[in-house]
């Protein structure tokens, strides 16, 4: 199927928030690029209207909706949801995660919403919650197209959910390989030095387990590592905690927890390497994004993460093993000529099949094509 424009093709994007989570910065990344296409598209939060995101987005020239989850009864919000989809008339809705999906699917079919597109990123909630597993196998069966980001989670539902085999592809995440370039920066806003930077970069929940990574720093330091430090960009509901773990583990003159920063650019090409030590994953785009600005990564071997270092674009190891994963990092830290190598092939390996306008391109195919009854 070929992906060009299709005149009467418009999509709306539906996401939990503005925020500046993953998957929403895809979904905005991707209206951006239908957009600059010539698609007529819109996104949708469920939740408030509020975020940099949509900032973003409405300078781009892109209509901003919100539906007002968890603010105004659930049946108000479901009327509103319908309304804006009614009003719209897109002639596809692209739904990100299933929770999602669940909520939005009936405001869709009601509203005449011809195509409903279900992208999952994760399936950690899904499958240890029993509920939400039960749920999701009445609605995902009822997308017209699931697309998941790593084949990991395409088996989670087909085998799992029981979605036919037909309609469940997979489409990987995709980073903008210009913006993400190995240009090495001579410098970031109140960060100088010349030690060894490693970089953790996400939301601070329990999900990304940022205790692995600093009980790893204090193995390090016991080792007799010494001359690096630690850069945590991000915020979320575990800053405070994190902060006493760090002093409780008497590391803090070697991390330093930066907050939401939005020069994650310049922070990338000042790393050596980025570690991401979560317990559960999608396919994270701090590591498309490293690896695009040519960073070498070392991160748990969780979701799409194998998949996405297998061509040595980075080292994987064991969740909740902070001795594996100090050795990972003390290994760079003592082969820093092998980094440049390792980042060159990082930097490929996204060009070569995460860049966005081949995701893009895929979207636009699952868009246009005709789905069974």
């Amino acid at each position: 199927m070929s992906s060009k424009l299709n005149n009467k093709l418009s999509i709306m994007e539906v996401i939990y928030a503005f925020d500046l989570g993953g998957s929403e910065q895809l979904s905005a990344t991707i209206a951006r690029k239908l957009h600059e296409r010539g698609f007529p598209v819109s996104v949708c939060s469920l939740t408030s209207l509020e975020g940099p995101i949509r900032n973003q987005l409405e300078e781009s020239g892109i209509s901003c909706f919100s539906a007002g989850m968890g603010r105004v009864p659930r049946l108000r919000f479901m009327y509103t949801l319908y309304g804006i989809f009614r009003k719209e008339k897109p002639s596809v809705v692209h739904i990100h995660h299933i929770p999602l999906f669940i909520q939005a699917y009936l405001p869709a079919k009601l509203a005449g919403i011809k195509k409903i597109v279900l992208t999952e990123h994760s399936n950690h909630l899904t499958k240890n919650e029993s509920r939400l597993k039960k749920l999701s196998r009445f609605f995902s069966k009822r997308a017209d197209v699931v697309t998941t980001i790593h084949d990991g989670l395409r088996e989670f539902f087909i085998k799992d959910l029981g979605v036919p085999e037909k309609r469940v592809i997979t489409v990987a995440n995709g980073v903008d390989t210009n913006k993400f370039s190995p240009v090495k920066a001579a410098a970031v806003a109140g960060l100088e030095g010349s030690q060894f930077v490693i970089s953790c970069i996400g939301r601070l929940v329990p999900e990304k387990d940022h205790e692995n990574l600093f009980h790893a720093v204090r193995r390090l330091i016991d080792g007799g590592v010494s001359n690096f430090e630690v850069l945590v960009v991000g915020d979320g509901p575990r800053f405070d905690e994190l902060r006493s773990c760090i002093e409780k583990l008497n590391i803090s003159a070697y991390v330093k927890m930066l907050g939401a920063r939005n020069d994650v650019i310049g922070i990338l090409r000042r790393s050596d390497v980025v570690v991401l030590s979560s317990k559960t994953e999608g396919l994270p785009m701090v590591l498309l994004e490293a690896m695009s600005a040519g960073v070498p990564c070392i991160a748990t071997a969780v979701g799409g993460i194998p998949q996405l270092l297998s061509d040595g674009g980075g080292v994987v190891v064991p969740p909740q093993d902070s001795e594996s994963l100090a050795g990972a990092i003390k290994d760079a830290y003592e082969n820093r000529a092998e980094l440049v190598m390792l980042g060159e092939r990082a930097r490929q390996r996204v060009v070569d099949h995460y860049d966005i306008e081949r995701i893009v391109d895929r979207y636009i195919n699952v868009f246009n094509e005709k789905t069974d009854p």
